[in-house]
This record gives structure tokens, sequence and C-alpha cells, in this order.
């Protein structure tokens, strides 16, 4: 994919919860592998490109009100 995102796919799986009466999207946020942030949002509709960052692995950090979500993306440039 040239954009990392989890809103807007087909499959309800691949898309972040939607916002409710006890949570509600805060945050997200890919650091590098020494824990630098490199990007950061407080939009639920995110698209990371990865532009101007080098190739290899990135973490993601997504923070609602009271659960976090965390992962791995590889970006190829």
């Amino acid at each position: 994919n040239d954009i990392f995102t989890l809103t807007g796919h087909a499959e309800d799986a691949f898309n972040l919860p939607l916002d409710n009466c006890q949570e509600s999207f805060q945050y997200m946020t890919v650091v590098d592998r020494s824990g630098r942030e490199i990007f950061r949002t407080e939009d639920r509709d995110f698209a990371w490109d990865g532009l101007g960052a080098s190739a290899g692995a990135y973490f993601y950090f997504i923070k609602y009100t009271t659960t976090e979500f965390r992962g791995a993306v590889t970006l190829v440039n």
C-alpha cells in the first residue's frame, strides 16, 4: 500500500473501532526503532505515507479513552 491507514477499508476488521459513549479515539503516533516519534495525529482518518522516513520497521501506538492498540508497519521505499 502507498499509505498506512486504519479507516475506509471494505472489511471492518481492518478499520479502527468506532467511537462510542465509553471510548473515543485520542491520537495515533508512529515511532522509529529508537523510539523517536516521526508522525503524530489526532485525526482518526489519518493516512501516513512515510515520506521523509527511511525504509525499515516502524511501530504505531493508537490511544483511545481507555484502550490502547500497538503494532508494527514496514516501510519499503
